[in-house]
């Protein structure tokens, strides 16, 4: 029995134009009635799968439209298969990639945009040539395409962009003065939302480190921390040129600052870095961002969490040097920053984007001697940082610092045993986040082939959305030591009691801060082997967001 669904659109559209009056009206009640049914699923769906619906949503396809590019993104997230029309992308540069040292150097992967600085010979004048490729999205309807940026007459040291509002920053440094250009992103042009001229400048005087600037959009926001002891941030509202913020800070030589949201920001510290016979410390210093006057931001803290680091620590045999503990900080961009409600500031109309409220921090402590083989993530949900400060509700006075035990339970840990085979990826090493996803990327050396060495580069794959983790519950592994670094591609739940009895070593001293998580998450792995026949092919970094995995290789034929 053939059904209308299986017809041509071709004939359907005949029979519709020779429908009678009563019976097109009885079709599109039938119409009405499945897209009231999608309506309902989309929402269900969307709200499971971790996302909310855009303040600029698509207007240009029905809900069925919307439900069936969501449920194809979470298939391709599940089974880790690539979008049919991006499959290989290629980046030329003319400086050798295993030589990177300098993150400006690095491709940049931001808002479905891929910008590579390419360093050229042909363009002597420019001071910036880039290369920039946007990739094709399901979820927003664009095209892929590529188009170039070439600047001769701004001497830029560095840049940062934002697609959702065509804003492209470049910083030039002239005279101990720091200008921040404010251009277009598709034509590099004056950015027509910006105030006066549209530059931002700093003085020397105020950027007490030149070499690690931190910029993070917020809404119509620009933030610029500069590390250094002491630090100082600044903070504009770009769209009208008014420095919102100006303020020293006590973050040391820290460069990991995160908006939680356009009104909080966490900073993290680490105390007692060395391993001695005291168990490090960390602490997250919580700020609020408020505009009590209107005019001008104020930035308090009003909290400290502490932190005891979730991992065991090499033993030191006598003599030896007390190897140090490094602590990094990430999180995913802010997609609903409630002072950003012009349409401006929306970007391209969308089927879904992740939740701000299910937002993670993702913290990394590793040891500086043993960074190949000990690294510890402690992944923190947005939801747990704003019940801390709940539980200290208006106390008056100096801010209140938490103790570990009273708000870890919401955090979750994730260990990294010290395994022979698995190498440092070096200084492009990354971990990435997207709403309550993330990606940790590791090489296995499989030995020697044709005078190369041959690897195989993994993608640790986590999701922490609470309907994903119960759905996966089923297939939870009873887990020995080392095992967890087994190759499993399929979607496996893990418990805390899982991890906890998986890392016990002889050869490590157990810390005891994983004790007071409730890890579970669910995690998959993906391997990428190198089976093109390709003499040579070193892994640079991975990007993602929420539709889009990229892995970066540099390769020699």
């Amino acid at each position: 029995m053939c059904s209308l669904s299986d017809l041509p659109p071709e004939i359907v559209a005949i029979v519709v134009t020779h429908l009678v009056v009563k019976e097109l009206a009885v079709s599109r009640r039938l119409n009405a009635i499945v897209e009231k049914f999608c309506e309902q699923q989309f929402h269900l769906e969307l709200q499971l799968a971790g996302y909310v619906q855009p303040r600029n949503s698509r207007t240009d396809i029905s809900t069925i439209g919307k439900l069936s590019i969501l449920r194809n993104n979470q298939e391709r997230w599940m089974t880790h298969s690539p979008s049919a029309q991006i499959q290989n992308l290629e980046l030329y540069g003319t400086y050798d990639y295993s030589g990177i040292s300098s993150d400006d150097e690095e491709p940049v992967f931001y808002g479905g945009v891929l910008a590579h600085w390419n360093a050229t010979d042909d363009t002597p004048t420019a001071s910036l040539k880039l290369d920039l490729v946007q990739l094709q999205s399901h979820n927003t309807g664009l095209s892929q395409k590529r188009w170039y940026i070439v600047e001769p007459m701004i001497p830029v040291t560095d840049y940062w962009f934002d697609p959702r509002q065509d804003l492209l920053v470049l910083l030039a440094v002239k005279h101990e003065v720091f200008e921040f250009h404010l251009r277009t992103l598709s034509k590099n042009e004056p950015h027509p939302d910006a105030a006066h001229s549209g530059l931002l400048q700093l003085t020397a005087r105020t950027v007490p480190s030149t070499g690690d600037l931190s910029l993070q959009f917020v809404g119509h926001f620009i933030f610029v921390h500069s590390p250094g002891n002491p630090g100082r941030i600044h903070g504009w509202d770009w769209t009208t040129g008014e420095l919102q913020l100006d303020r020293q800070t006590g973050f040391g030589v820290s460069k990991d600052v995160v908006f939680l949201s356009d009104s909080v920001l966490v900073v993290p510290r680490l105390v007692s870095a060395t391993a001695s016979t005291n168990p490090p410390v960390a602490f997250l210093d919580i700020y609020s961002l408020t505009s009590p006057s209107g005019v001008g931001l104020d930035m308090n803290i009003v909290a400290t969490l502490e932190i005891v680091p979730p991992y065991t620590r090499p033993q030191r045999s006598d003599g030896s040097e007390l190897p140090l503990l490094h602590l990094q900080c990430s999180a995913g961009p802010i997609y609903q920053p409630s002072h950003s409600r012009r349409s401006t500031f929306r970007g391209s109309p969308a089927v879904f984007e992740p939740d701000d409220a299910k937002r993670i921090i993702l913290l990394q402590f590793k040891y500086e001697k043993y960074s190949s083989n000990i690294s510890s993530f402690l992944i923190v949900p947005l939801e747990s940082v704003q019940g801390a400060i709940e539980t200290l509700g208006d106390q008056p006075g100096m801010p209140c610092q938490v103790a570990w035990e009273h708000w870890a339970a919401r955090t979750h840990w994730i260990y990294r045993f010290p395994v022979a085979y698995a190498i440092s990826l070096g200084p492009t090493s990354q971990h990435m986040t997207s709403g309550t996803r993330m990606i940790l990327p590791r090489i296995i050396e499989n030995g020697i082939e044709d005078h190369w060495q041959r690897e195989d580069f993994v993608l640790d794959i986590l999701d922490l959305d609470k309907s994903f983790i119960e759905r996966h519950q089923n297939t939870r592994l009873r887990l020995g030591p080392h095992s967890h670094n087994a190759i499993i591609d399929s979607w496996v739940y893990y418990s805390k009691e899982d991890l906890i009895n998986s890392v016990a070593s002889a050869h490590d001293e157990w810390m005891g801060g994983a004790i007071y998580t409730t890890a579970p998450y669910a995690m998959s792995t993906f391997v990428h082997r190198d089976t093109k026949g390709l003499a040579y092919q070193e892994y640079l970094i991975t990007w993602m967001d929420e539709e889009h995995r990229l892995n970066a290789y540099s390769v020699m034929n």
